[in-house]
């Protein structure tokens, strides 16, 4: 499944639907922005105006499918994504996130590629990930497999269930945010790794 993202030309992702049955091209609600119009002057005395707006924010968290565990492999490894949220529909690529009623924002792809291969990115991705739920909890180390065999091609380490091999002596030290977590019954990673 993974090569399936990572050799798509665009994935579009239907960010909106609660499931498959569900369509995800349904009018969306309209999103005040608060906007400050400001008078100005130009060097040659002409009167103008500026027009401030709240940025658009990229609240993935608000779509269905970012409670998913299997669907994160989709955001991470895909090169270019159509993405239809509840909100809005965004262009997310490797330089870019942007609104598709906005101009495209040009980024170095050079510079997001190493933040996005960062130690602190594997771990926000984790954070994202382990908040997410699976239908079946064996799933919890082969749903992020494709995304951690990504990540290993820049780090050149050994994969420990779920831990790299070379952030061993932090990444131990995780813990849950939690508390209300027991032992599952059926064995799926070492005790010291957080897919226990």
């Amino acid at each position: 499944m993974p090569s399936i993202f990572q050799e798509a030309y665009v994935t579009i992702s239907a960010s909106s639907a609660r499931n498959v049955q569900e369509g995800f091209l349904q009018p969306r609600p309209s999103v005040s922005k608060q906007s400050i119009k400001l008078p100005f002057r130009t060097p040659t005395g002409e009167a103008g105006s500026i027009l401030i707006e709240e940025p658009h924010r990229y609240a993935p968290q608000k779509n269905p499918i970012s409670l998913r565990a299997w669907t994160l492999q989709e955001h991470i490894l895909s090169p270019r994504i159509l993405d239809y949220g509840c909100e809005d529909a965004w262009w997310i690529c490797w330089s870019t996130k942007t609104p598709l009623d906005d101009e495209p924002m040009d980024v170095s792809t050079d510079q997001f590629r190493e933040k996005k291969f960062s130690l602190e990115s594997w771990r926000s991705t984790l954070r994202d990930y382990t908040r997410r739920f699976l239908t079946f909890p064996g799933d919890k180390l082969p749903a992020i497999s494709g995304v951690a065999a990504d990540y290993g091609l820049t780090y050149q380490s050994e994969y420990l269930a779920g831990l790299w091999k070379f952030a061993l002596p932090k990444d131990l030290l995780w813990s849950s945010a939690r508390s209300d977590i027991s032992r599952p019954t059926v064995h799926r990673a070492p005790s010291w790794s957080w897919a226990a």
